[in-house]
């Protein structure tokens, strides 16, 4: 009896061990400083779409005087471009963080690389087509 009793205890700090370690996440600190880091980065290209956001209706405000003035037509402000431009980044660390959240600490920072990669192209895309 001894020894089922033993046996018994054994195999619940083992489960109480591993349900510890899922909800942490393989090294929680690590894993969450990670993606605070990675999250800097893609602040940053969030702080330039809301730059252009801010910044370019008035600039193509002041470039439409100059063309009613030469009698050219007015140019459209180009918002859903600006608003996709604003979207992109913060859905795509919500991914890289999901994607990511319960794997190595190697594979996080590829994700979140992976990610902050296709922000970086796809917002270079959308302002060159502004």
């Amino acid at each position: 009896m001894t020894d089922d009793a033993t046996t018994d205890a054994a195999i619940e700090r083992v489960i109480d061990d591993e349900s510890r370690v899922s909800r942490s996440g393989p090294l929680g600190w690590l894993g969450l400083t990670i993606a605070i880091l990675f999250g800097l980065f893609y602040a940053y290209d969030l702080f330039e779409a809301i730059s252009n956001v801010a910044v370019l209706p008035g600039d193509i405000t002041a470039e439409n005087t100059v063309r009613a003035a030469v009698g050219l037509g007015a140019a459209n402000i180009p918002w859903a471009i600006l608003i996709a431009d604003l979207l992109i980044s913060p859905v795509v660390y919500v991914a890289a963080f999901l994607l990511g959240r319960r794997r190595s600490v190697f594979i996080k920072i590829v994700c979140f690389f992976v990610g902050l990669s296709v922000v970086a192209a796809v917002s270079l895309t959308l302002v060159a087509l502004v």
